[in-house]
């Protein structure tokens, strides 16, 4: 108990009481209470400490957990803030250059970790992001939002002669201006990582695309163990979220809103295959989720698909199904 008026009240009630010769002895027992009540709660020391104390200044709820006020954010400790780059939310100035050219400049293997405040900020240009562990979170997703650029890609993120490193991006919302030029992604990652409660909406490609593709030695794309958790995809011109590749494996999806994309909500084709949990699908214009890699064992389990979009397409053989309310339907290709 911090609240020091509470312990004050005590006290002017015990020495009430006392006046009234309702309590006749030297200490008033409500105000014995509150001294008990003080030592109970973590302090040490005598009466006259805690008389001490109570003189002490108060600090209030507010003053201990300061809460920002409307359309501004506590920044995180050991991130810095994309407006102290240059980045502006005046809807022109161009943050993904700004940006991709900041985390250039840093030494490869670096570990960067960006704060994307309350505002609307634009990128006329892909983020791009390669041989770096870049940390991107923002104040909230629908409140630090991004709007890019028709004709390029969200955010891309490349491995090449980097270490193999995990990354986080969460909390924030990813927008297009528009899909007429087709095959932009939201979030092209080419690199493992973690996407957490995002919002991607209206790219002309996908939304997410985890491509582990194997190439040579300069371009190995090792994606696999990558992870989506508690995204909102939508609206975009291809599958919700395509995981491909020879190192595009192991990967999870949970808890994602996939609804609206003109091609599947969830296409796993990766060569080993992955896990996805929970994950709900509506207005999909290919189906839900489809397996269409052979060697691919995949986990299924949960998740909810509306009626309004065609049925998933899946293999017995590579499938774990372990569904929850499918009113889409399922069919099989074997």
């Amino acid at each position: 108990m911090r609240n020091k008026s509470i312990f004050i009240l005590l006290l002017l009630a015990g020495c009430s009481t006392a006046r009234q010769g309702a309590i006749q002895n030297d200490k008033a027992a409500l105000g014995e209470s509150a001294y008990r009540i003080w030592l109970e709660n973590g302090h040490q020391g005598s009466a006259a400490d805690f008389l001490a104390w109570l003189k002490t200044p108060a600090v209030s709820a507010a003053q201990a957990s300061p809460v920002p006020p409307p359309g501004e954010s506590i920044e995180l400790s050991g991130y810095t803030s994309i407006t102290s780059l240059g980045c502006k939310a005046d809807g022109s100035t161009d943050c993904g250059r700004i940006l991709s050219n900041y985390i250039a400049a840093q030494p490869v293997n670096a570990i960067i970790n960006l704060f994307i405040p309350a505002g609307k900020f634009y990128f006329g240009s892909t983020l791009t992001i390669e041989d770096r562990m870049v940390n991107l979170r923002g104040a909230g997703r629908g409140v630090a939002i991004i709007y890019v650029a028709e004709g390029v890609h969200g955010i891309f993120i490349n491995r090449r002669k980097g270490i193999m490193s995990d990354y986080t991006m969460e909390k924030f919302s990813l927008v297009a201006y528009g899909k007429k030029k087709p095959g932009f992604s939201g979030i092209r990652m080419w690199q493992r990582g973690v996407l957490r409660d995002l919002e991607i909406q209206g790219f002309s490609g996908y939304g997410v695309h985890i491509d582990g593709y194997l190439g040579g030695k300069e371009d190995n794309h090792d994606a696999s163990f990558s992870k989506v958790y508690d995204c909102f995809i939508a609206a975009c011109g291809a599958d919700g979220i395509l995981i491909d590749g020879k190192d595009g494996n192991a990967c999870i999806t949970q808890n994602c809103d996939i609804r609206n994309n003109g091609g599947w909500g969830l296409r796993e084709s990766s060569f080993l295959g992955g896990s996805h949990y929970g994950n709900m699908f509506h207005a999909n214009a290919k189906g839900a989720y489809t397996i269409d890699h052979g060697t691919a064992m995949v986990l299924i389990a949960g998740g909810y698909t509306e009626g309004d979009q065609p049925p998933s397409l899946i293999t017995r053989s590579t499938t774990v199904l372990h569904p929850g309310q499918h009113f889409a339907g399922i069919k099989y290709k074997d």
